[in-house]
């Protein structure tokens, strides 16, 4: 995977030099995308991924000025979380702060190793974790404002001209002891989940296909027949926020438009942009994300009530 992971970083490397002659500098950049937004005392706290000459690491905001991650986690309300980027171990981490107060950290592995050391398993405070189980699988997401509960996918092992990997063939959610609910596949195009929300009697879990959906319980619900992602689910009262954006080209690369959803009701924040995260204080919407038509171009931002703040400017 680190192999695959550096070839491709390489060939993304010499797209960017293109036909530059070799006495000419390095294309520095860098990109970055608000990951997760929250507001308590009407301060608004973010985390962002930043990726600087294929470096990335975790930025931490409190009103528009760079903070520390203990900083933002004091900040957190209760029942809330945060995301962070992916670290050396290529974990990314939700930091949640329980309805009790308790904060608890959870890693998530974004290494689909096939070793079966590496499968179903994460970190709670940098305690490991792992499912009573053999199957090839991964666990990628948790809601954990009050009990836990996981999302993930079970896979197999598929070929390729780069060798093994492992590919994704079923959606699941998990109590972390012995229910698991697996969920119907909406397409043949299935890569995976991007997160869970629990909300009384009902689960969330937000699913990589070839169109805009999640899944309520086990029914699925269609946003948009294009394709796009949902990064967020959170309710509020009767109400179902989804956020992420949807392509109006149906392309799975570049020029989406960053939106979110009340229920069924569509509201686009801005084309050429992707969102994140959600958070309702009071009337007012914020949603965090990044624009830019493509990643290597994402600038971190917010929006409130669809205004758009940019975090840091070039």
């Amino acid at each position: 995977m680190k192999t695959i992971l550096k070839t491709f970083a390489l060939i993304f490397i010499v797209s960017l030099v293109g036909c530059n002659k070799s006495d000419e500098p390095f294309v520095d950049f860098k990109s970055s995308t608000a990951l997760s937004i929250f507001v308590k005392d009407k301060k608004v706290g973010i985390s962002s991924l930043v990726n600087k000459n294929y470096t990335v690491f975790t930025e931490y905001w409190i009103d528009g000025e760079k903070s520390t991650s203990e900083q933002l986690t004091a900040l957190l309300p209760d029942g809330n979380y945060y995301r962070t980027s992916i670290d050396r171990e290529y974990n990314v981490s939700t930091v949640y702060r329980k309805t009790n107060g308790e904060v608890v950290t959870y890693k998530f592995s974004r290494n689909y190793s096939l070793h079966p050391d590496f499968q179903l398993y994460y970190y709670k405070n940098n305690l490991l974790q792992k499912m009573d189980t053999t199957t090839y699988g991964v666990i990628h997401a948790v809601d954990a404002g009050k009990d836990e509960l996981f999302a993930g996918f079970f896979g197999r092992e598929r070929y390729s001209d780069y060798g093994n990997y492992l590919a994704p063939t079923k959606a699941f959610y998990w109590d972390g002891a012995k229910k698991i609910q697996e969920l119907p596949l909406p397409s043949t195009y299935f890569k995976g989940v991007s997160c869970v929300h629990k909300s009384n009697d009902a689960v969330y879990v937000a699913a990589k296909t070839d169109f805009t959906m999640y899944w309520k319980n086990t029914e699925i619900v269609r946003l948009s027949q294009k394709y796009g992602e949902i990064k967020q689910i959170i309710t509020v009262g009767n109400d179902v926020y989804a956020v992420g954006f949807y392509n109006k080209n149906n392309n799975l690369n570049s020029n989406h438009t960053a939106a979110y959803w009340i229920n069924d009701k569509l509201v686009e924040l801005e084309d050429n942009a992707i969102a994140y995260s959600i958070f309702l204080d009071g009337r007012d919407v914020y949603v965090a994300g990044a624009v830019g038509r493509h990643e290597s171009e994402f600038k971190a931002c917010y929006w409130i009530n669809g205004e758009r703040v940019m975090l840091e400017e070039d």
